[in-house]
């Protein structure tokens, strides 16, 4: 077993998945980095922060299939020996109008994003246990308002879902020592649809990762804190 404690986070190896996982080896920690397909991206990003964290590895893993999700935690407690904290970083995107959404992709979007979830908590649940570690999820600014939207309909119901199964995995999950919690970002500097304006933020500047990363830093230090979504969004959309 690792002496160093040891993250995994799904869709790791690119965008704001790979920046959170930049701040955790720059702290230290032992990195295990989901990707779906993109081989050289997964590849690049290894290179980068191995020279920065105590330990890397990359894994391909399409969250949407029980079976891969169980192989990479299987790896993790044959390989790491431990887990601290699980991120569950996957959200497949695709905004388009609800009227053309086609049941192919919202059965690949529920499926990357709600029931990958699921099975990340499943697999990793005695890993989690053992280390008295963090399960989290991903969500979006202003989630718990459940507003319409139908330009994102498959994305929203997927997170909507993700953060019913934050609050009743802390409740499930917190007799075993396992916290559970969200972070939900705004408008990010790298955003798909980022507005014209900052103007629009109450504290108007573009979100930044390291913004998102100082709300994991205290989630994991706050052991009485589980079932909880935090907004990190400079208020947009209160």
């Amino acid at each position: 077993m690792s002496d160093h404690p040891t993250i995994l986070i799904t869709g790791g190896t690119r965008r704001l998945g790979r920046a959170i996982a930049q701040h955790y080896a720059q702290l230290g920690w032992r990195l295990v980095l989901g990707y779906l397909s993109d081989d050289a991206a997964a590849e690049a990003a290894r290179d980068s922060l191995a020279g920065i964290a105590r330990g890397i590895r990359i894994f391909q893993c399409d969250t949407g299939e029980a079976e891969q999700v169980a192989s990479m935690l299987d790896s993790v407690a044959e390989q790491e020996g431990r887990l601290d904290f699980l991120l569950h970083n996957v959200g497949r995107y695709l905004p388009r109008p609800a009227t053309e959404v086609k049941p192919l992709d919202w059965q690949r979007t529920i499926n990357a994003n709600l029931n990958g979830g699921f099975f990340c908590a499943h697999h990793g649940l005695e890993l989690l246990r053992a280390s008295r570690g963090l399960l989290g999820f991903m969500g979006y600014s202003g989630l718990e308002s459940l507003r319409a939207d139908p330009d994102a309909m498959d994305y929203q119901v997927s997170k909507i879902g993700l953060l019913s199964l934050v609050k009743t995995l802390g409740v499930a999950y917190g007799p075993l020592g396992v916290r559970v919690a969200m972070v939900s970002p705004g408008q990010m500097s790298n955003s798909i649809d980022l507005p014209e304006s900052v103007q629009r933020i109450p504290i108007p500047r573009w979100g930044m990762a390291e913004d998102l990363c100082q709300a994991w830093d205290y989630l994991l230090s706050a052991n009485y804190v589980t079932g909880v979504n935090i907004d990190v969004a400079g208020g947009f959309r209160l």
